[in-house]
């Protein structure tokens, strides 16, 4: 060990310093010395510093790499002898290597079908896509629990603006919702403007102190306190659990079943474009 003894002790429990040290140790010796940077062998294999100092993560100091670098260099000790033994006393040897070479080329198949997948953009998924499917099956995509739009608005129950808020948070005209908006950017403790966009109500009432408002209309105002604060919700929209979902949150779970499809189609192509060449080339042929 005291090669890698001397390597590790001047690495600074880095792979880099390591690799450098090897490498370095490596062309001083010559080509014809190669077999001197080996600090471990079986039979005809042999384990080199390089090899061990990939092995050893940053940061650890020379001597943990040290003692690591020692146990890398016993277990690939110990896992090539168990490999030799095995070869020579499992009898299916074979078909284990079959079944290994089938599943390394099924692993380069799959990387080269995500590849050409990432490639192609030809399938690209388009927002009318989209519409056109939620259009048709949108109404098989039910909420699990209810959605509302509105306005929420947590502030100090000492504000001076709080009787003119209790009227903003209502209404419907342009001007209060400025008032309100400048009011709620500036001195709210929480602020949301949503009626342009559903939300899950479990996401809104959580910001209420217990016990949570029950909300189960459009239309509710509704307004509850603590010691300091006064918390307003205006419903302006609600669907119930079991509705279907609006586009915006069946958006996702279209998009991951358009992309499945897509996945499929441009597998299915690749497949046969790769067949029909074959055959017309010559290059596979069948009776």
């Amino acid at each position: 060990m005291s090669l890698l003894r001397h390597i590790l002790s001047r690495a600074v429990a880095s792979v880099n310093s390591l690799l450098l040290l090897s490498a370095a140790a490596l062309t001083s010796c010559g080509e014809k010395d190669i077999k001197a940077e080996g600090l471990a062998g079986v039979g005809d294999k042999t384990l080199t510093a390089s090899e061990v100092a990939a092995a050893i993560p940053v940061g650890l100091s020379t001597a943990d790499s040290t003692r690591m670098a020692e146990n890398y260099i016993d277990q690939w000790i110990i896992n090539e002898l168990l490999g030799e033994v095995a070869e020579k006393n499992i009898a299916n040897l074979d078909e284990i290597n079959r079944m290994a070479e089938e599943y390394r080329r099924n692993l380069i198949i799959d990387e080269y079908r995500r590849l050409k997948l990432a490639q192609d953009t030809s399938l690209a998924i388009t927002q009318q896509q989209i519409e056109d499917f939620y259009a048709n099956y949108g109404g098989e995509m039910r909420l699990e629990e209810p959605m509302i739009r509105g306005i929420f608005i947590a502030i100090s129950a000492s504000s001076p603006q709080l009787s003119g808020i209790r009227r903003w948070y209502m209404s419907s005209k342009e001007d209060d919702i400025e008032k309100l908006e400048k009011v709620g950017l500036t001195e709210a403790v929480n602020y949301e403007y949503f009626r342009d966009r559903w939300v899950p109500l479990s996401a809104i009432a959580g910001r209420f102190p217990a016990p949570a408002p029950q909300v189960s209309r459009k239309g509710q105002n509704i307004e509850t306190s603590d010691d300091n604060t006064i918390y307003l919700l205006s419903v302006s929209d609600y669907l119930p659990a079991g509705a279907s979902m609006p586009l915006s949150s069946a958006e996702p779970e279209i998009r991951r079943r358009l992309e499945t499809a897509r996945r499929t189609r441009i597998d299915a192509r690749l497949k046969q474009q790769l067949y029909d060449d074959a055959i017309e080339k010559g290059k596979a042929w069948k009776k």
